[in-house]
């Protein structure tokens, strides 16, 4: 580990071998949210089941702090989430370790906004207290006992590495890295974010109805073939060529196909009826889409730069007002989580 205070990308190679703790100290972890556009439902086109596209947003961050204590104890947001996390990752280390674990959520999304903040709120407390303890893991085996990636491996590949992501699909039991592709994106390139409030969660029991039958959501086998064109040949390409008129159109109708296939789950394309009034806006005025992340609400608007984005950003304020939760444009990270070690007293 870097000097106190010196972050670092978690590699492969670490995260495996995890790392050594000594001394009062504290790990911090920090760790970029992501947008999922859209699951293909079923496999076509040689991709496996639950195929789909991702990426990192750099803000908003989780951020975790693990420290030695006397006994275990959470304080912070979703402390429900962190603490079952915690008990997981003790039992798994139970015998060889004695200590109490303090751990702090310093920041998170709010759950089930569309940011992956379940995902990465798990991996952060887990790879916290494991690196505090100084205990080998491996990443992907950890999310799999955490109940992480079950579809799609994206919010996983997110915390590895960031960048802009495209998952072929699960074809094995369990998500794994061997699923992913990461595209260079463009550095340029922007996403206008908006949060909106909730007005129903589709989560837990709700969500696992809605897949226990994935075959049942393809009324159209066209829509999702069409779905794997766009995943396997367009996007890619539109990337690759840095063509953002060409990327947004793909990415777009990506979209909008992605929710014709839960539309009957969510009330219609969209999870929230202001995210569509959005999108119709933003296609009237910059012909861009605005493309629900997850379930929602929050929908995200790409731009070919940061005035551009600055410009939408304004202009969405300014006709929405306070019809909105948040507002906040954002880069693609191109790196997963950051960790740090630190010297301490808080614990």
């Amino acid at each position: 580990m870097a000097g106190q205070g010196a972050g670092k990308e978690v590699s492969r190679r670490e995260l495996a071998l995890g790392m050594e703790s000594a001394g009062r100290c504290m790990v911090r972890v920090s760790t970029p949210s992501r947008l999922h556009f859209g699951l293909i439902p079923i496999p076509c086109r040689g991709l496996g089941r639950y195929a789909g596209v991702g990426l990192a947003l750099s803000s908003p961050t989780v951020v975790v702090e693990a420290a030695i204590a006397a006994q275990h104890r959470v304080v912070g947001s979703q402390r429900d989430r962190v603490e079952r996390v915690l008990r997981e990752v003790v039992r798994s280390v139970e015998g060889a370790h004695s200590q109490g674990v303090a751990l702090r959520v310093v920041a998170a999304p709010p759950a089930h906004q569309g940011l992956g903040s379940g995902t990465q709120l798990s991996l952060a407390t887990a790879v916290a207290v494991y690196r505090l303890l100084g205990v080998p893991f491996d990443l992907w085996n950890v999310a799999r006992k955490l109940g992480r990636g079950r579809r799609s491996a994206i919010g996983v590949a997110v915390f590895e590495g960031g960048g802009f992501l495209i998952d072929c699909g699960r074809t094995a039991s369990a998500c794994g890295p061997e699923q992913l592709r990461r595209l260079r994106w463009p550095p340029d390139w922007r996403f206008v974010a908006v949060r909106l409030t909730p007005v129903a969660e589709i989560s837990g029991a709700v969500e696992e109805a809605v897949f226990s039958d994935p075959d049942s959501l393809v009324m159209d086998r066209q829509v999702p073939e069409e779905m794997a064109r766009l995943l396997l040949d367009e996007i890619p390409a539109a990337v690759a060529d840095r063509d953002f008129t060409w990327f947004v159109g793909v990415l777009g109708t990506y979209g909008r196909l992605a929710g014709r296939c839960f539309e009957r789950f969510q009330g219609g394309f969209f999870a929230h009826p202001m995210a569509e009034r959005i999108a119709r806006f933003t296609e009237r005025q910059w012909g861009l889409p605005a493309l629900q992340s997850s379930w929602g609400p929050t929908v995200a608007i790409p731009t070919p730069s940061a005035e551009e984005a600055d410009r939408v950003r304004h202009r969405l304020e300014v006709e929405f007002q306070a019809e909105l939760d948040e507002l906040f444009v954002s880069e693609v990270a191109s790196h997963g989580a950051l960790v740090e070690k630190r010297q301490t007293t808080w614990s």
